[in-house]
């Protein structure tokens, strides 16, 4: 809280105070006008009757008006001021009336100390600089005596006691004001760690939802794995009988080209069919450190026959003297070859995709980047979701990403999808660096 609202909250306890002040000033002008009749002052007493019953009038009067209407912050203190000059007034009125400073010494150490009410300092000092000189303009028009110097030393005590509690207000305030900020400080750090444990906490709840839906996938691909083994095999095992049964002497160069072509992607089946299996049992695959050009290469090599189908192109742009990646080539070329494969079927005509890689930090960073419709915000939090697909009508199954997401992580590696500038989608994988011996690329 600051000194503002401190004095704003203030202001309006003094307001609040306005009320019975006003009560309590006008039940005491009450009984005072009584006793004025019943103990008789003899000729004074009409006089101090008539005092008494004007000061309790415009006490009650004041106190309808604070009950009625609400006070404005600007003039609850003037409004106490004119409380503080009521009960001035009667007390000189007496004193000019009665001639008798001890009859008016109690109201007078009152009204001194009305500041203790006020809880301001400027306000303080207005009433009991009224009080004085009220009391010095009637001790200079009457006698001076021992009666009125006890009045003064009264009015001297009032003031030191106003004082006084005025400066343990002003260090009571500061005091507050120092452990309110010092609490806001502290409360601040315990938001800023609250908000950081619930962004850590719902990380780790992200990354465990992950690990399950992986786990489900991995159960799944088992049993896929499994089934398509066998025609595999019986795929390659044709297509290898067929290529020796086609005659070495014959032209038919393109027969024996797409028969070459069965058996190599034939046998890239089955390799992924054993890392999907691997992947599946959580094992890890053998891993040593190797060029990632060379695994980005080869998986254009291998989509280059696809891409063409579709009449898109591939842009490549590789850096040299990368860090060497300590990797298993065919998972990574699987990754890859998911990756432009995707941005390839992302664009509905002429599909353009560029892959750059790059030394960022300790490891390298590879990204692949396609002139798609790109992929919405709602969505890209669930695209690494197994079996999650946005192409069910072109086939798609959902797996591809899911499986890239578990080959990058098991290789300590991040993959993340970003918006590209002018459009499209950014893959960006990033792997870590192997730096030991021989771990520059020659590329």
């Amino acid at each position: 809280m600051s000194r503002e609202q401190l004095q704003a909250a203030m202001t309006a306890s003094v307001r609040d105070s306005l009320r019975p002040l006003t009560t309590a000033m006008g039940i005491v002008f009450v009984i005072l006008a009584v006793c004025s009749v019943s103990l008789g002052f003899g000729v004074w007493a009409p006089w101090l009757l008539a005092l008494e019953t004007a000061s309790a009038a415009i006490a009650f009067g004041l106190r309808w008006l604070v009950g009625r209407y609400r006070v404005p912050d600007h003039l609850v203190y003037p409004m106490l001021l004119v409380i503080a000059a009521l009960a001035l007034v009667r007390c000189f009125g007496q004193l000019y009336v009665a001639q008798n400073p001890r009859d008016t010494m109690n109201v007078a150490i009152l009204i001194a100390g009305t500041g203790l009410i006020s809880l301001s300092l400027a306000w303080s000092a207005v009433i009991v600089a009224v009080a004085w000189a009220g009391w010095l303009a009637i001790a200079f028009t009457n006698p001076a005596g021992d009666e009125w110097l006890h009045f003064g030393f009264s009015l001297v005590w009032a003031t030191a006691l106003g004082a006084a509690v005025q400066v343990t207000r002003q260090r009571l305030q500061t005091r507050w004001l120092a452990a309110a900020a010092e609490l806001e400080q502290h409360r601040d750090h315990l938001e800023r760690l609250v908000e950081d444990r619930t962004r850590q906490l719902d990380a780790s709840r992200e990354q465990l939802r992950h690990a399950e839906r992986l786990s489900s996938v991995g159960t799944l691909a088992a049993g896929i794995a499994h089934e398509i083994n066998n025609p595999i095999g019986m795929i390659l095992l044709s297509a290898e009988q067929a290529l020796r049964m086609a005659d070495p002497d014959s032209r038919n160069d393109a027969l024996r080209s797409l028969l070459r072509d069965i058996v190599d992607n034939t046998k890239r089946c089955g390799r992924i069919v054993k890392n999907i299996l691997r992947f599946a049992r959580q094992d890890a695959a053998a891993r040593w450190p190797d060029d990632i050009n060379s695994v980005v290469q080869h998986a254009i090599e291998l989509t280059q026959t696809y891409v063409a189908r579709r009449g898109g192109v591939v842009e490549v742009e590789l850096a040299p003297s990368l860090p060497k990646v300590k990797l298993n080539p065919v998972e990574l070329e699987q990754v890859f070859v998911n990756l432009i494969c995707n941005g390839v079927e992302a664009a509905e005509d002429s599909p353009h995709v560029r892959i750059r890689s790059e030394h960022v930090g300790a490891g390298v960073r590879v990204t692949v980047k396609d002139n798609g419709r790109g992929i919405p915000l709602e969505q890209r939090g669930r695209i690494f979701d197994p079996f999650y697909t946005t192409r069910h009508e072109q086939g798609g199954t959902g797996l591809g990403l899911s499986l890239a997401y578990g080959i990058v992580t098991g290789h300590g590696g991040t993959i993340r999808v970003a918006e590209a500038a002018g459009g499209g989608t950014e893959m960006i994988v990033e792997l870590p660096g192997h730096f030991g011996e021989s771990s520059v690329s020659s590329r």
